[in-house]
């Protein structure tokens, strides 16, 4: 399920059914990449995009996610935020769904 690498860090496998090889996931890029554009959308008329630009550079920089290459495959997680504006550690909580639907109709 994980292992701890050398530098500390912790790689998580994803969970997948075992009955259901990652072949028949299907296709998830095309379903976040629409969902990402429409985040971007309503983030251009919010004053959270800040926090979200903030959050994508911060997992980037630690290596949780990197910039896509047209040939790599993969699994891509839609995510949204939400802005807490009470809480004093953490203003923008980032949510991924895991479950979502891929072109399989696998989540």
């Amino acid at each position: 399920m994980y292992e701890k690498q050398r530098d500390g860090k912790y790689v998580v496998s994803m969970p997948l059914k075992p009955e259901l090889p990652e072949t028949i996931l299907g296709n998830s890029k095309m379903i976040a990449s629409k969902r990402l554009d429409q985040l971007w959308a309503c983030l251009q008329r919010s004053t959270m995009k800040a926090h979200y630009s903030d959050f994508l550079n911060e997992y980037e920089s630690l290596h949780h996610m990197k910039e896509d290459s047209k040939s790599e495959t993969g699994y891509y997680f839609p995510h949204h935020g939400i802005l807490q504006l009470d809480n004093k550690t953490t203003k923008l909580c980032v949510i991924f769904n895991a479950s979502a639907k891929t072109t399989s109709g696998n989540p």
